[in-house]
């Protein structure tokens, strides 16, 4: 009898493993997986397989032109023409799903239209997307010969010089010595780069890059703009420490001094500040845009002297005008202006440093591009923007903790440009911040981008927006509901705000002091308490009294920091050396501080989010093993054995676990099928009257 019964349970058991593993290879499940791996991990190559297994597999008509779909999105990012050929096999086997045919028909048009551009012969203007590799930075230039482009790679560190069209490229430094913002020398053989001591050169025969320019020495950073066409000076952007009253100035290569061009007062109420200033290609001007009024983001174009002497306005309009190159003769320039309802190309004239005549319009329809060079051969190269982060839910298991299948992306407007969610205290409302490309430009916190602070309900499925002049992040929500703390980015004014979450009026709330920055900040449950974080210290603010105690000030740098839900202990990440950071546990408000876990990933931000019983810590961190994605982990607050939950991504962003205690929302990086690319527009320019 027995011997039956365990017969029996084995059957059962096999019973049950089989349609276990048969629901997890079922074809639905793995179009999640191909999901997660395409929108969340950023795994293409790895989508694009287990999609065509679905393609193959599935007897779902629909499942499967969604699958195909996505193969085309998946194609796109690598290069478009098998995305072409994925769209087709859309329209041509399943003209019953419209929904999937529309998108692929969308979607092949454009492809199309690039295509039949780039085919019309040396008659008429041409448009053609150039190969570039993944992750190609938005502060990529072009060499003014059309051979390379530079940018900081994938890693956002790393100078890479890619030779066109090839694709072929090549590093100039490694990881550590971060540089930024390339500029070619006109002979195409040097970049100056803004680098961490300074302006630094770097040749392309590989030699050691030489500082040109110590950023100390000089009050604040220096960021590189244009070469003179001697060689002999680099026109850059000097930052303040104070971030406020900006500077063009003029940096001899032979020496490093450093001359004043153009000081542009207070701009640290200007949405868009001046940028992309540019030799003439005589070497005897500068153009550059900047906006007419402190507190507006519209701009003019103008001209001055390359010794500083006269200055004339080119261009003024009510519209927004953003210069972009001279022409290769020297005798006009191109700029964007959105004048007509749209970002369109425009041309003008220059004689003798006056505008001659009227604009003309050169192309509709441009958008918000960032410039990457018109080379001496009349190739405009430019970028389109790419979306770069969405706000994510993952379920948890409320017994183990862990996660509960893969995340699923919030159904946020502007896919690809959401940021810093946090829920209500009674779930029901999300507050976000939308980053979004608006204005022509190199991207930069404030330039080119309108950061809208964003409630979305959950009851009712709509958005309410609340547009700022300054450039608010990382909204909180007040215990009571009725407000949203606000951190306010170093252009617009330090410290926190706080916002009526009715009638979205904001208001100073704590200020960071004279060079200082609020990095993290946090209310008690009660209101009494507020803590925040500084570059390497962690203070704790009576709320009534104003009075301030340090709690721990031993860190390189701070992570972040989180409050219980009964706001009786705080959580925090720092870095205590260069290979050393840790998460720790204090009691609230006063407390001795204990290490409860290291961690191994010193690069990077690490999120935390308290469990809603106040027993356990989740945290990002890599996996043991390394890797590429950040996993989430959690462990006890009192300290124990960590525990991957299942969950890796390419990167987290501001964890927060909802009110109900099953679901856990972060914002990470996707891979979206309007990744940013690179494109080239020739035989466009006005012929010369």
């Amino acid at each position: 009898m027995r011997t039956a019964v365990v017969v029996v349970a084995v059957v059962l058991l096999a019973a049950t493993l089989l349609a276990l593993d048969a629901r997890q290879s079922s074809p639905q499940a793995l179009f999640e997986k191909a999901l997660a791996l395409e929108e969340v991990q950023g795994k293409v190559t790895e989508a694009i397989a287990v999609y065509q297994k679905v393609v193959s597999e599935s007897g779902d008509k629909a499942l499967a032109a969604q699958a195909q779909l996505h193969i085309g999105l998946c194609y796109e990012r690598l290069g478009l023409e098998k995305a072409r050929d994925a769209y087709e096999k859309v329209i041509k086997n399943y003209p019953g799903q419209a929904a999937a045919v529309a998108v692929a028909q969308e979607k092949l048009d454009a492809i199309l239209r690039a295509t039949s551009l780039s085919k019309k012969g040396e008659g008429g203007p041409t448009i053609r997307q150039v190969p570039t590799p993944a992750g190609t930075a938005v502060s990529g230039a072009v060499s003014p010969d059309g051979k390379y482009l530079a940018d900081i790679g994938e890693n956002e560190c790393d100078l890479r010089i890619v030779e066109l069209p090839t694709g072929r490229q090549r590093f100039l430094t490694t990881r550590g010595e971060c540089s930024w913002s390339p500029r070619w020398s006109s002979d195409s053989t040097k970049l100056v780069v803004s680098h961490k001591p300074g302006l630094c050169v770097i040749s392309l025969d590989g030699s050691a890059p030489r500082v040109l320019a110590d950023a100390g020495a000089v009050g604040g950073s220096l960021e590189p703009l244009d070469w003179s066409p001697d060689q002999k000076s680099v026109l850059a952007l000097l930052w303040p420490r104070d971030q406020k009253s900006l500077g063009a100035r003029l940096v001899a290569v032979a020496d490093g001094s450093v001359r004043s061009l153009k000081d542009f007062g207070d701009i640290s109420g200007a949405p868009a500040p001046p940028f992309d200033c540019r030799f003439s290609p005589d070497g005897l001007t500068v153009v550059y845009s900047r906006p007419a009024k402190s507190d507006d983001s519209r701009r003019d174009v103008f001209l001055i002297s390359a010794d500083g002497s006269r200055e004339t306005t080119l261009i003024q309009h009510p519209a927004d005008d953003a210069f972009l190159e001279w022409l290769p003769d020297g005798r006009g320039i191109l700029f964007a202006s959105n004048r007509a309802g749209t970002y369109d190309l425009w041309s003008i004239q220059i004689d003798k440093g006056q505008p001659q005549g009227a604009p003309t319009l050169v192309r509709r329809s441009i958008g918000p591009i960032t410039p990457m060079r018109l080379t001496r051969g009349g190739a405009f190269y430019y970028q389109t923007p790419a979306s770069f982060m969405d706000v994510y839910t993952a379920s948890l298991d409320p017994e183990t903790g862990t996660v509960a299948g893969p995340p699923k992306k919030e159904p946020l407007p502007y896919e690809g440009h959401n940021r810093w969610p946090d829920w209500s205290p009674d779930g029901r409302l999300l507050a976000y911040v939308s980053v979004r490309p608006t204005i022509v430009g190199p991207f930069a916190p404030g330039r080119n981008r309108e950061w809208i602070v964003s409630i979305y309900s959950a009851d009712t499925g709509k958005v309410r927006e609340f547009p700022h002049d300054r450039v608010f992040l990382s909204p909180q929500w007040s215990p009571d509901g009725r407000h949203l703390y606000l951190l306010a980015s170093n252009m617009s004014g330090r410290g926190v705000y706080r916002m009526d979450v009715e009638s979205g009026e904001v208001a100073p709330f704590l200020g960071a002091g004279e060079n200082q920055v609020v990095r993290y900040f946090q209310v008690s449950a009660d209101g009494k308490w507020m803590v925040y974080g500084r570059r390497s210290g962690i203070l704790r603010r009576d709320a009534i009294t104003g009075d301030e105690k340090e709690l721990d000030r031993s860190a390189v740098s701070l992570g972040n920091l989180v409050l219980s839900p009964d706001g009786s202990h705080l959580a925090y990440a720092l870095q205590i050396d260069e290979k050393t950071k840790v998460l720790k546990v204090t009691q609230f408000p006063d407390g001795t501080p204990k290490e409860i876990q290291r961690l191994t990933e010193t690069d990077g931000p690490t999120e935390i989010a308290w469990s809603r019983d106040g027993r356990f810590i989740y945290y990002s961190d890599c996996p043991p093993a390394g890797g590429n994605d950040w996993h989430l982990w959690r462990v006890p607050a009192e300290g124990g054995t960590p525990q991957d939950v299942g969950l890796g991504v390419r990167d987290f962003e501001r964890l927060g676990v909802h009110p109900d205690g099953r679901r856990i929302t972060f914002a990470a990086a996707t891979i979206n099928p309007e990744r940013s690319q690179v494109w080239v527009m020739e035989n466009f320019l006005p012929a010369r009257k």
